[in-house]
């Protein structure tokens, strides 16, 4: 926030408005356009309203989850969220890379059973509770 957001926010203060401790839970749409938001704010639920755009920075896993909650994803994940289509785009959610540096020392698996594959292990609803409700499959132990 000290390095990014709050620069920005001093500068732009007639233009941005920044709503800390909040957390967005879909991208409201009118014809196909992102026109707000509805988020919840110190658990009260509230509407943003966009003058120009929105700008959605949730990062690799979490902005495919919203994404897919305001409509907008492949057609089986829509319909398996029940989430009425507003764009069918098929990439959303799909090759998901984070930017995480983690060093490790070399070593053998002997037992392949055991390794752990966050594509095949974890899909968007454990993601979603894990984030939103802190319950759920834990990622690491």
């Amino acid at each position: 926030y000290d390095a990014y957001i709050k620069p920005v926010e001093e500068t732009y203060r007639k233009k941005l408005d920044v709503r800390r401790y909040s957390i967005v839970s879909k991208v409201l749409f009118e014809k196909n356009v992102a026109r707000g938001v509805f988020y919840h704010r110190h658990g009260i639920p509230r509407v943003a309203m966009a003058r120009k755009e929105i700008i959605l920075s949730t990062g690799a896993y979490v902005t495919p989850i919203l994404l897919i909650k305001s409509g907008i994803g492949a057609k089986q994940d829509l319909d398996a969220a029940k989430v009425k289509p507003v764009v069918i785009l098929p990439q959303v959610g799909k090759k998901l890379q984070d930017h995480a540096i983690l060093t490790v020392e070399p070593f053998t698996v002997t037992d392949p059973s055991a390794t752990w594959s966050i594509q095949s292990n974890l899909s968007f609803s454990d993601i979603d509770q894990l984030l939103y409700e802190g319950k759920g499959k834990h990622i690491f132990k």
